[in-house]
């Protein structure tokens, strides 16, 4: 009951998506998916455990492998017309910016017209003032509840790049948050950077705490890209799922009502489960509530 109900919801809304796929391609991506959500694993041996047919095990696990390397599967193509309304709806917003790592990015963000907040090393020697001493970073907050915004200053002698620089201790923090950025102020810096926990919770959910990407065995650069795809449809899913729950009021179903504790790709997993388990309604839909 569980398998055919995913199977029939993500097969009618796949076919309207991806209207240039034949219709075996639409069922062998939706057998994957429901595989991969079923069985909480990318191995293509475990996925095809879930799927029912009266055939072999490594037969159903070889149609599978057929699948991701056959021809005419357009993985940006795909992806594109479900994560393109999604970004333009999160940039309205003001939730989208592009967060980044290392200095060489600098300039290169400042010409696309990206907002950046960088992590940078303690040691790493800044200048303050224009002709002021080079000193460390991690001296501009030395101990917890230490603060400094420098605007316009220098980051490292070698490239000495102009730009912003933040240092925060936070109290009950192990280490100073140390930032060279091109947000406007400190407020808008630590808002920002913040952010970057949705990475990470991305990173956790295709990993061990949702589908395992990284235990994987393919190498082929094209059969991993359209295994990526379906487990990146999953997440999409989920986490729009659980942001719905939120915005409806409908978290404490799931969650501690007293405290959030899950993440949204969690709350959206366990408010599937409980449709699945209790025979409740439930849709595929993309669009994220913010």
């Amino acid at each position: 009951m569980t398998t055919n109900r995913l199977y029939l919801t993500w097969f009618t809304e796949l076919k309207r998506m991806i209207e240039d796929w034949r219709l075996p391609q639409v069922r062998n991506l939706t057998w994957l998916l429901v595989g991969i959500y079923l069985s909480r694993s990318v191995q293509l041996q475990n996925v095809a455990q879930k799927i029912p047919a009266r055939a072999t095990l490594v037969s159903v696990t070889r149609r599978l492998s057929r699948f991701l390397e056959g021809p005419g599967l357009g993985v940006r193509r795909t992806y594109a017309p479900i994560i393109r309304p999604l970004l333009a709806h999160l940039a309205r917003a003001g939730a989208l910016h592009r967060l980044l790592d290392g200095i060489p990015v600098l300039a290169a963000a400042e010409g696309w017209g990206w907002r950046y907040a960088l992590r940078q090393k303690g040691d790493r020697q800044v200048q303050t003032q224009p002709d002021g001493p080079w000193q460390a970073f991690a001296a501009l907050a030395p101990q917890p509840g230490a603060r400094c915004w420098e605007p316009h200053a220098a980051l490292t002698a070698r490239h000495a790049d102009r730009t912003n620089l933040l240092a925060l201790w936070g109290e009950g923090e192990k280490e100073a948050w140390l930032l060279a950025t091109n947000f406007p102020d400190a407020h808008s810096t630590r808002l920002g950077y913040r952010r970057r926990a949705w990475a990470e919770e991305l990173f956790g959910a295709l990993k061990g705490h949702g589908f395992d990407l990284e235990t994987t065995h393919l190498d082929a650069i094209l059969k991993l890209s359209r295994l990526t795809l379906a487990v990146v449809l999953l997440y999409t899913w989920l986490l729009a799922s659980g942001a719905r729950v939120i915005k409806q009021g409908q978290r404490p179903l799931v969650d501690r009502a007293d405290r959030r504790d899950l993440s949204l790709f969690q709350i959206g997993l366990r408010m599937l489960e409980r449709c699945l388990t209790n025979l409740l309604a439930f849709t595929i839909r993309f669009s994220v509530v913010t």
